[in-house]
């Protein structure tokens, strides 16, 4: 059973031990970026009030891939990032330069993100890169460097974010929230990886399980906003009961209650991710 929190109401953390490392002075920003009292970090309260998000279970392509491109390399060359209108249209290329310069980012020029590296035809692509002050944290969407002789190129750019800050936001279009925010991070599920100490963020399928009405708009907080197709997209394939709790912004989660070591996990990396749904949740 999938659970859905849709409040924590404070109370004593499941996981001091947790927040009691980021008063260390250990914690590698780089890797696990914002305060410790951000979204991204902190852990469920045993306060919090669950409601049972009923997702319908996924008939077609199931689990899928969307991509994020964390920069965090502050001393490289800067690399010039224009405009490109191509946008999330599968016939025009984004690898083209068509406008002005947004900014210049330090990025190497072996990272290469192009139609021969990503996934499917138009990912998110949404991209969040220190600056050489390593404090700020840009972000833009959607990103390509195709050729490191010519630049890169993107066309929205999003509100700065302090790598010690909140972290709230930045280039996830649909809902406001953070590019680098609750990503799985490379490493972080190997056999000596040890727990994610961080939400995660997942995207569900729309027209079966994201609430919309004119009041809510479709969203809650953190989210500032839900798709901009919400009004003709959300919930109209739902057969089950509305749940109106689960909107854009939500946090899903496994319940405290639920025992991981009876759940059969196959792998060690599904085990890693449902300790961090419980702990952390999505």
């Amino acid at each position: 059973m999938v659970t859905f929190l849709f409040c924590a109401c404070g109370g004593k953390s499941q996981d001091e031990k947790i927040l009691n490392l980021t008063n260390t002075g250990t914690r590698n920003p780089y890797k696990w970026p914002f305060s410790q009292t951000s979204i991204w970090n902190m852990p469920i309260g045993s306060g919090a009030v669950y409601v049972n998000a009923k997702l319908e279970k996924a008939t077609q392509s199931g689990m899928t891939i969307d991509e994020d491109y964390i920069v965090m390399s502050p001393d490289e060359p800067l690399v010039a990032i224009s405009e490109n209108y191509a946008g999330w249209d599968n016939t025009k290329s984004r690898c083209e330069i068509q406008g002005k310069l947004l900014f210049s980012a330090p990025i190497p020029k072996n990272f290469v993100v192009s139609p021969n590296t990503w996934d499917g035809s138009t990912p998110n692509a949404g991209l969040a890169v220190l600056m050489p002050d390593k404090r700020t944290i840009r972000q833009t969407q959607p990103f390509a460097f195709c050729d490191a002789t010519k630049g890169a190129t993107s066309q929205y750019v999003f509100d700065d974010q302090d790598i010690y800050g909140p972290g709230m936001y930045g280039a996830h279009g649909g809902s406001g929230l953070s590019a680098i925010g609750g990503v799985l991070r490379c490493g972080e599920l190997t056999p000596t990886s040890g727990a994610i100490r961080h939400a995660l963020k997942v995207n569900l399928f729309g027209r079966k399980n994201i609430y919309y009405d004119t009041q809510t708009q479709g969203y809650r907080w953190p989210a500032v906003r839900a798709d901009g197709y919400a009004s003709d997209n959300y919930y109209k394939e739902r057969t089950l009961e509305s749940v109106k709790a689960c909107r854009m912004g939500a946090l899903l989660a496994l319940p405290a209650t639920m025992d991981l070591d009876k759940m059969g996990f196959e792998t060690q990396p599904a085990r890693i991710l449902a300790a961090a749904f419980q702990n952390y949740g999505a």
